[in-house]
């Protein structure tokens, strides 16, 4: 079955008017992705060092609350990594709830995409500037080596050639043959349809899975009930052998004995290795952003082993004082020193439980 593309932008009602992007293709029954614009979505590219991949959400979730203020009620936010020689470029994405979870919930919707899916990542290797040209603004991204740098948001009203990166060569995406696109193309730029994109690629990677509709089928209850089924019948054989074990075992006490005492000295290895188990420093960082006001400025900041030390001037230091006790468990506090400015000065020591 042909899938389709859509496309949101704002009118007299709050839900906005979806356009089809692959207008040769017919909307009835067919399924479709959402392709979100600027009245759904808010995009940033940001540079961040060069850690394992497994620790980049909470690099990431650690900045969210820097850049964009809305709540997890509000928006929600996912993030496409390039590694870098020196850093991971992150382009970060940031979707309003309540104009995206009515589409989401309808059975033909088949995720989101963004507009860096559009295009394989080989293509993107090979241009310097991909420009998408949607109903109602455009885009352009500025790549080096096949990873964005920069992007750059446009009224369609306010867009102008010179806009279009002129130099290297350029991809542009738009809705058909337009002669607004076509005019400021140039020897070797590689103009597609949105149609095009959706027909040659295949979005194999899922972006804010929060939104992925389950979907139900009559095979599951089966296999659940066949498994239970099964598991049942596999436990009384295990109860079966494990009483026949239990004999041999009772016949042989200093056997029993020895593999007490081997499994008595895993457990107490495993106690050792938890009690060394190093703390994340990522979520204790994100624990005191949320705690600290923005009247509140830390001079200098120490991390050793379990404890972390904070140099801090605030206007309201006792407040400051406790809110980060209600956050933590052992908080120390040295003397608090007035400042001429009206400020005082403090150092917290904090102690963090693994």
């Amino acid at each position: 079955m042909k899938q389709i593309l859509y496309y949101r932008t704002p009118d007299s009602t709050r839900k906005g008017k979806s356009i089809n992007l692959c207008t040769e293709v017919p909307t009835r029954r067919a399924p479709f992705y959402i392709l979100p614009g600027e009245q759904m979505s808010y995009v940033k590219i940001i540079s961040l060092p060069p850690v394992p991949k497994k620790k980049l959400y909470d690099m990431v979730r650690f900045q969210v609350q820097t850049i964009y203020p809305g709540t997890s009620t509000e928006s929600c936010f996912d993030y496409i990594p390039y590694k870098g020689r020196k850093e991971w470029q992150i382009v970060l994405y940031f979707l309003k709830k309540n104009s995206i979870t009515d589409i989401c919930r309808d059975r033909k919707c088949r995720g989101i995409v963004l507009p860096l899916q559009l295009v394989p990542k080989k293509a993107l290797l090979a241009v310097s500037s991909l420009v998408v040209v949607y109903p109602d603004m455009a885009e352009v991204w500025e790549l080096k080596r096949g990873t964005p740098r920069n992007v750059k948001r446009f009224t369609r009203e306010d867009f102008q050639h010179s806009d279009a990166p002129y130099s290297g060569k350029r991809i542009i995406i738009s809705q058909g043959s337009e002669k607004s696109v076509t005019a400021f193309l140039k020897k070797g730029d590689i103009h597609i349809t949105f149609r095009e994109t959706v027909r040659s690629i295949s979005f194999k990677r899922k972006y804010f899975p929060e939104f992925k509709r389950e979907r139900r089928d009559g095979l599951t209850p089966v296999l659940s009930i066949t498994a239970f089924s099964l598991s049942l019948f596999l436990l009384v054989h295990m109860l079966t052998d494990f009483t026949n074990i239990q004999k041999k075992v009772n016949g042989n006490d200093d056997a029993v004995k020895s593999r007490q005492q081997q499994i008595d000295t895993l457990e107490k290895t495993l106690r050792e290795r938890d009690k060394h188990k190093p703390v994340n420093v990522y979520t204790v960082l994100y624990l005191l952003r949320k705690t600290i006001d923005h009247h509140t400025t830390i001079a200098s900041f120490t991390f050793s082993g379990q404890e972390i030390s904070l140099s801090c001037s605030s206007k309201h230091a006792l407040e400051t004082v406790k809110r980060i006790k209600n956050e933590f468990s052992t908080v120390h506090i040295s003397g608090i020193t007035p400042s001429s400015d009206g400020t005082e000065h403090y150092t917290v020591k904090l102690e963090i439980k693994r």
